[in-house]
């Protein structure tokens, strides 16, 4: 083997392995809709949970996928960034992104869960390397929000 082949090795990507739990999130003040993937599966049927359980929640599911990494998005709102605060506290990679128009197949339908669904769908794309499929927002400091 020469010194070229060495190093092309070398200088690859590590590769990831384990379990990945993606969440898309979207955000309100009494409840949020919470939409799983794991890995590259299909996304579950999105869940509506009060907002003071959602970290309970995400506990829960990290307790059923023990050393998965747990990545989550959801859109900037009103209600600050607290919650990014808290679950980056707790280990999980979390995303705030631009808010967006989410039905893109003009059916027109608009819930909170085809709305958690579909910020999943866009954040496995994302995790698989399209780094346009999210606009991603500048999380700011708790003095300067």
């Amino acid at each position: 083997m020469n010194s070229n082949n060495t190093q092309n090795i070398e200088e690859r990507a590590p590769v990831q392995t384990g379990v990945t739990i993606k969440l898309g999130l979207d955000v309100h003040a009494a409840k949020i809709a919470a939409c799983v993937q794991i890995d590259g599966g299909t996304p579950q049927p999105s869940q509506l949970i009060a907002s003071e359980r959602i970290m309970a929640w995400i506990a829960a599911l990290r307790a059923r996928h023990p050393g998965a990494r747990v990545i989550s998005c959801y859109e900037a709102g009103p209600l600050g960034y607290v919650l990014d605060r808290e679950l980056t506290a707790v280990g999980v990679e979390n995303i705030v992104v631009t808010p967006q128009r989410l039905d893109t197949d003009g059916r027109d339908q608009k819930t909170d869960r085809l709305d958690a669904r579909a910020v999943v769908e866009r954040l496995d794309r994302f995790a698989r390397g399209n780094r346009y499929a999210l606009s991603i927002v500048r999380v700011p400091t708790p003095e300067q929000e």
